[in-house]
């Protein structure tokens, strides 16, 4: 997946790094699930930027 606006892209990092503790404080998902699941979030966006799906033509 290509975010060609750098401004969208921080802000899917963010809301994903604070909304995942913010589970996690509110009791939602308990804090160890959200800890795993922020450590497991990041690698899997990041991954998924990288990774080109088959008919995804970058520009």
């Amino acid at each position: 997946m290509v975010l060609a606006d750098l401004d969208d892209a921080c802000d899917v990092i963010w809301g994903t790094m604070y909304g995942i503790p913010s589970l996690g404080h509110l009791g939602t998902v308990g804090n160890q699930r959200a800890r795993r699941l922020a450590g497991q979030a990041l690698p899997a966006i990041l991954l998924g930027w990288r990774t080109e799906a088959p008919g995804n033509v970058r520009h």
